[in-house]
């Protein structure tokens, strides 16, 4: 992870375009999240080895390098994220295990609150007023 800029730096105040889950096809599990942006590089959120969170700029529309082989990942598109009120992220917050792993993070944004949790898949979901708008 070394000189990757931190999770803030990398998601606050920037603008979403559009979420999608990298899915074995196989498996049907999402092991990671690329987060595609109105500007500058995607940004991608995983599941380490040891089931921790890590976040780091994405490549997209290229697959992680870790998804190999490739043809056996697809990107799936997650609904309702990069429209009015879940585009711009106007909060981030990390979430850590009793040991200090990185374990989750939050998103908020005007309309909602994405909220990302790591361990043996990926999870997501997106909090509304409205309650839950999607979930992967």
């Amino acid at each position: 992870m070394g000189d990757q800029p931190s999770a803030e730096t990398l998601l606050m105040g920037r603008s979403v375009r559009a979420l999608y889950e990298v899915r074995h096809w196989v498996l049907g599990a999402c092991e990671g999240i690329e987060l595609v942006m109105d500007d500058g590089p995607s940004v991608l959120l995983w599941n380490g080895t040891d089931w921790t969170l890590r976040i780091n700029e994405g490549q997209w529309p290229e697959l992680p390098t870790w998804a190999w082989p490739p043809e056996a990942w697809e990107f799936v598109q997650g609904e309702g994220i990069g429209g009015p009120g879940i585009d711009e992220i106007l909060s981030v917050n990390l979430r850590f295990d009793s040991v200090g792993q990185r374990m989750g993070i939050d998103l908020g944004f005007r309309k909602a609150r994405l909220v990302f949790d790591s361990g043996e898949r990926m999870n997501w979901r997106c909090k509304t007023l409205a309650g839950e708008a999607g979930e992967g």
